[in-house]
């Protein structure tokens, strides 16, 4: 195995555990039942101030948390799908490149979930 075919693997592979991360984040926040906790959510101080906080910033964000996990689950499979058309090369860039703008879109939802917790304590 070609350590380029390692990368897309490890790349696919942190893809789909961000998704399913994000997809359990925001059906348990809509829910009403991700507690806060030491492991599982949004680790910023304003959210960690407070049940009352924490439930409320990650209610305020559990949308876009669902609608990025449904869109990761489609772009796993589009990583390895792309190496079987494009240069392996291209097939990292772009599974990289991903991995970077899911990291600003939750970046900018911590921002708001901060903002809305803040705004409850």
């Amino acid at each position: 195995m070609t350590s380029t075919l390692s990368a897309i693997l490890v790349l696919a592979g942190a893809q789909i555990l961000i998704a399913l991360t994000c997809l359990i984040m925001g059906y348990r926040a809509r829910a009403g039942t991700l507690e806060r906790n030491r492991w599982f959510g949004m680790r910023l101080s304003a959210l960690m101030h407070s049940d009352t906080a924490w439930k409320a910033g990650h209610a305020a964000i559990a949308p876009a948390l669902i609608g990025l996990g449904w869109f990761g689950i489609p772009a796993t499979l589009g990583i390895p799908a792309l190496a079987l058309v494009a240069p392996q090369d291209f097939t990292v860039t772009a599974g990289v490149t991903l991995l970077l703008l899911e990291t600003v879109v939750l970046v900018m939802w911590a921002w708001r979930a901060e903002a809305v917790a803040r705004r409850t304590r």
